[in-house]
């Protein structure tokens, strides 16, 4: 075991590990002058960012493709034109670039698993019996699992820009910092799972750094989703059975629509912002700020709390408008605004309440911006679940 291990804290050396990770990610804010201002055009208003040349998660967040039209930086004043940026803007949205999702587990695992759709818990109830979830302590087969499962699927899943820790972290975590389980079905190694526990504010977290699958498991589809879902739900049942408070099923993108915040989404994951070190303020332009959250809903913080901002563009209808909103029914969100530039009907209002009713953590309030005096709440205040 380590020095700083024996003497230091497990809450003293998360913080230190923050704020390693602070300074570097920070490191290229402190040169504006060497950072540029590029301009994508869009049909009823223009994008624009001001950051590093590197700097990749603005143009993620909005989906902007090419290298945008270098531009002068006053040119992000104009009111038809939302601006973007890793410095901090007055007036704009406070965006986190990642989010942790966190399943609460002070309830049953059937209470838990009431929530997911049907077929997934036909799956786990079919195959739960068939697999095993063991740590593993023996350095040559953590040695083995990181080389055929963990670095593997990373560099399937990102190519490039997969980042792989050293063998030496993944033994460490394995071993003294967290664990390393080995899934397997009917005997037979068909996953692994890296993890760590959180102790913060007198709560016990489970949080999952890295999902690891062989080649034959991640190349075919179906085998892959069977085995993800199994592995998933495994590290929540240990957690479960082990008395900790939540399940963290790690990062994922803080687009509303990113197609693995929906995977956990739809695993009774709440958003979480309490781990972000990147972040973005965005202001949306001020002539079409209904059209631009239409196209690009966004999570934002507020007094620490998370908020879902959303707009209705000009022509798109109720049902159109609540068709696509099913989708951004989180749990874990303080507060869901919704902008329009038309009056909204009660109709719509009770159709977005419906769609947070059902959450696990619901939000405290739900607020209608629209051509009405002021910001009208229109829906009664949720109440946040115990």
């Amino acid at each position: 075991m380590s020095l700083a291990r024996r003497l230091l804290s497990p809450q003293t050396r998360f913080t230190l590990r923050r704020l390693a990770t602070r300074i570097k990610v920070r490191a290229p804010l402190l040169t504006p002058w060497r950072w540029e201002a590029r301009r994508w055009s869009a049909k009823t208003y223009d994008v624009m960012t001001f950051a590093p040349p590197s700097e990749h998660h603005g143009r993620a967040l909005m989906q902007l493709e090419g290298d945008g039209a270098p531009c002068e930086l006053e040119k992000g004043l104009d009111s038809n034109v939302a601006l973007v940026s890793p410095m901090i803007i007055p007036g704009a949205y406070r965006v986190p670039c990642e989010l942790h999702t966190i399943v609460p587990l002070g309830r049953s695992l059937e209470e838990i698993t009431a929530r997911y759709d049907r077929e997934l818990r036909r799956t786990l109830k079919k195959s739960r019996g068939a697999y095993t979830f063991t740590r593993v302590t023996d350095p040559a087969r953590i040695a083995a699992l990181n080389d055929e499962m963990l670095v593997p699927y990373a560099r399937a899943r990102h190519g490039a820009d997969a980042v792989c820790p050293p063998l030496s972290d993944v033994m460490n975590m394995a071993l003294e910092t967290g664990r390393l389980d080995v899934v397997e079905n009917a005997g037979k190694p068909v996953a692994c799972h890296l993890g760590y526990t959180l102790e913060q504010g007198g709560k016990r977290t489970f949080i999952t750094l890295r999902f690891g699958y062989p080649k034959e498991i991640f190349e075919e589809q179906k085998k892959l989703r069977e085995a993800n879902a199994m592995n998933t739900y495994l590290a929540m049942e240990w957690a479960h059975q082990n008395h900790f408070d939540g399940y963290d099923m790690g990062s994922a993108s803080s687009r509303p629509d990113d197609g693995l915040l929906q995977w956990k989404r739809r695993r009774d994951g709440a958003v979480d912002c309490s781990h972000a070190e990147e972040w973005l303020s965005v202001r949306p332009p001020a002539s079409a700020k209904a059209a631009f959250l239409w196209d690009h809903p966004l999570f934002s913080v507020e007094n620490g709390q998370l908020e879902l901002q959303l707009g209705i563009a000009p022509g798109v209808g109720d049902d159109e408008a609540l068709a696509r909103w099913k989708q951004y029914g989180f749990s874990g969100l303080q507060r869901v605004h919704v902008y329009a530039e038309r009056e909204l009907p009660e109709r719509l209002a009770a159709g977005v309440s419906a769609i947070f009713e059902g959450q696990t953590l619901k939000p405290a309030e739900i607020v209608m911006h629209a051509p009405r005096p002021g910001a009208v709440t229109v829906a009664e205040p949720l109440q946040q679940a115990a």
